[in-house]
């Protein structure tokens, strides 16, 4: 059990309940990836989450930032 403030609470409730048909064993921040949604997508800046796994937990966050540090050129 992790103490949290009501807020936090309801927050996290919030975020789960926006994953297709979610269950109380899957992960609050599960597995996912993006890319650019269709062939224009990279011309107007439309995302799409594609291979989302609830079962399975997201990736290292430093990944996310390492990669999104080198695509910005910084």
């Amino acid at each position: 059990m992790i103490p949290l403030i009501d807020e936090a609470y309801e927050l996290l409730l919030e975020w789960h309940a926006r994953f297709p048909n979610p269950q109380p064993d899957h992960y609050v921040f599960p597995s996912e990836r993006y890319g650019f949604d269709g062939e224009d997508g990279h011309l107007y800046g439309t995302v799409k989450v594609w291979g989302l796994d609830p079962t399975r937990p997201m990736g290292s966050m430093k990944t996310a930032w390492v990669t999104s540090r080198k695509a910005a050129g910084v």
